[in-house]
C-alpha cells in the first residue's frame, strides 16, 4: 500500500486506482509515475522470486508480528487483508 496526497492505494490495484486518483488531481502521465512508483517500494525479492508470503515472515518474531499487526489494522480491515500472512 502507498499513499497519494490523503488516499490510500492498493497495490494489487494500484495501477486503477493511482491512475484514478491522479487523474482527479489533473495528473495526465500517470502510468509513468505509478511505474516508478510499483519501481521503488516493491522489493526484488517480491518482484523475481515467488515464494509463500509467509514465508517473509518466517524469522520475524511473534512480538514483532503483533506489533506490526496492531500498527496496520484500520489497513488490514479496511482493504480487506486476510491476518494470516502475520500468523
Amino acid at each position: 500500500m502507498f499513499f497519494l496526497n490523503n488516499f490510500a492505494v492498493r497495490t494489487e490495484n494500484m495501477m486503477n486506482e493511482g491512475t484514478y486518483v491522479l487523474s482527479q488531481a489533473g495528473v495526465t502521465d500517470s502510468d509513468t509515475i505509478l511505474s516508478t512508483v510499483r519501481e521503488g517500494t516493491i522489493r526484488d525479492v517480491e518482484k523475481h522470486k515467488k515464494r509463500p508470503y509467509a514465508d517473509y515472515w518466517a524469522d520475524i518474531s511473534d512480538d514483532i508480528i503483533e506489533q506490526i499487526r496492531n500498527y496496520y489494522r484500520w489497513e488490514i480491515a479496511l482493504f480487506q487483508y486476510s491476518d494470516s500472512p502475520f500468523s
